[in-house]
């Protein structure tokens, strides 16, 4: 009786947790500074950093960040001038460098 319980109280844990868990690109967008300048876009590449750094945003959650509010757009649509923050925790140490990350936040003047 006590193991029946038990099972019942971790499944209901564990649904719980799943519901409560935080949004990744909710997070993203709260949590990115967006402090790189776009120089170029070449399809969902986006030349950043005085073109030193190439984003490869083609797998990337792309999110336009306005008034506090961010709205998913397609790596296609940002466009230079833009501001971009990401959230890539390896980058390639080739000239441009390279990287890949999972969510990128695109703020316009």
């Amino acid at each position: 009786m006590r193991g029946l319980l038990f099972l019942s109280f971790l499944a209901s844990c564990l649904a719980f947790a799943g519901c409560s868990a935080p949004d990744p690109a909710a997070k993203a967008c709260g949590g990115l500074a967006a402090e790189l300048v776009v120089d170029e876009v070449h399809g969902t590449d986006l030349l950043v950093d005085g073109r030193s750094l190439v984003l490869h945003a083609a797998e990337a959650t792309v999110l336009l960040r306005a008034g506090g509010v961010c709205t998913p757009i397609d790596a296609g649509e940002v466009r230079p001038g833009d501001r971009v923050g990401h959230d890539a925790t390896e980058i390639a140490t080739s000239y441009p460098a390279q990287a890949w990350p999972e969510h990128l936040v695109v703020e316009r003047a």
